[in-house]
């Protein structure tokens, strides 16, 4: 796997799960957890990733939630009419 493939997958990854441990991701990507720490390193430069302790956090734009954008789809889809109702009342009426 060329090291751009591999960090294309770690920050896949990362977004998947909001936080990922070094060793798990060494593990899923089958390299040395220095190879990810390198590679962590670099994608955090691009802001979408912060290193910290043990792991590295997601920090790009929020994951598209699948079950959440079909509910909009299906809302945006609706051609349901918008009513407004305006109410008048004769300026010289006595107030209750």
């Amino acid at each position: 796997m060329l090291h751009q493939q591999r960090r294309g997958r770690l920050l896949e990854l990362a977004r998947e799960r909001g936080f990922a441990a070094f060793g798990e991701l060494a593990e899923q990507l089958t390299v040395s957890e220095s190879t990810v720490r390198r590679d962590i390193d670099y994608l955090a430069s691009s802001g979408n990733v912060k290193r910290i302790h043990g792991g590295v956090l997601y920090t790009g734009a929020a994951p598209r939630l699948q079950h959440f954008d079909a509910a909009q789809d299906e809302l945006s889809s609706r051609d349901q009419p918008v009513y407004i109702v305006t109410v008048s009342y004769p300026h010289e009426a006595p107030l209750p």
